[in-house]
């Protein structure tokens, strides 16, 4: 018994258990983490794409003209990329808000749709529809690409939607509408919704306003 045990034809089994075991406890789990790791790093970058489209589209419904700064935040670069003088588009932002900007659009929904003649109230009416929309488009969103999108953005998510659905009530009836409710709502969404922009920023940076010219300009060589 003890000579089968330890014959050669014996030792040959365990030797090809040990491999089963080591392959089915260590090789495998890491090689499927290592394929999750690069599908959800393409879907990650997917997600983000997505979710900046979004955000800059509903944004670019909604905030008044006043508030856009087209002048900086736009554009936002790969930091690995930059260290090496490579230039690689992260996200390009139609505009960014203007510094101090939530009491300035508060004010801004208030004046300008202070009374409550039919039409303004339709007008508002319209941006509540749009931030109905945009809501359910994250949602949907979510479900798609909610394991890796950051916590934090959830997070901010259902702060706006939250204020988004405490508008619902205040269109049922004409007479009952509080603009400056809804003004203050408007505005807060409307932070948000920037705030979103700004922590999908976070791992990306700004490009500086000389940075292209230093990259590319021409050089320039003495003639004889």
């Amino acid at each position: 018994m003890i000579k089968e045990l330890l014959s050669q034809d014996a030792f040959i089994n365990y030797f090809s258990e040990f491999l089963g075991i080591l392959v089915t406890v260590i090789l495998i789990p890491i090689i499927l983490h290592l394929y999750f790791k690069k599908r959800n790093k393409s879907k990650e970058y997917l997600a983000e794409k997505i979710l900046m489209e979004k955000l800059n589209n509903t944004l670019d419904k909604i905030v008044p003209i006043e508030f856009r700064d087209y002048d900086s935040g736009t554009i936002w670069l790969d930091k690995k990329a930059k260290k090496q003088r490579i230039i690689v588009y992260s996200h390009i932002l139609p505009f960014s808000l203007k510094n101090n900007s939530r009491d300035n659009i508060e004010n801004y929904f208030i004046n300008k749709y202070n009374s409550y003649k039919i039409e303004k109230f339709k007008k508002l009416k319209k941006i509540h529809f749009i931030l109905n929309k945009f809501s359910i488009e994250i949602n949907n969103f979510l479900t798609m690409y909610g394991d890796v999108v950051k916590k934090d953005i959830i997070k901010e998510y259902y702060k706006l939607d939250f204020n988004i659905q405490t508008t619902n009530t205040k269109f049922i009836k004409y007479k009952e509408f509080d603009n400056e409710i809804y003004a203050e709502t408007i505005s807060i969404v409307i932070n948000g919704i920037d705030r979103i922009r700004k922590i999908v920023l976070s791992k990306h940076i700004e490009a500086e306003k000389d940075y292209f010219y230093e990259t590319f300009k021409t050089p320039t060589h003495n003639s004889k």
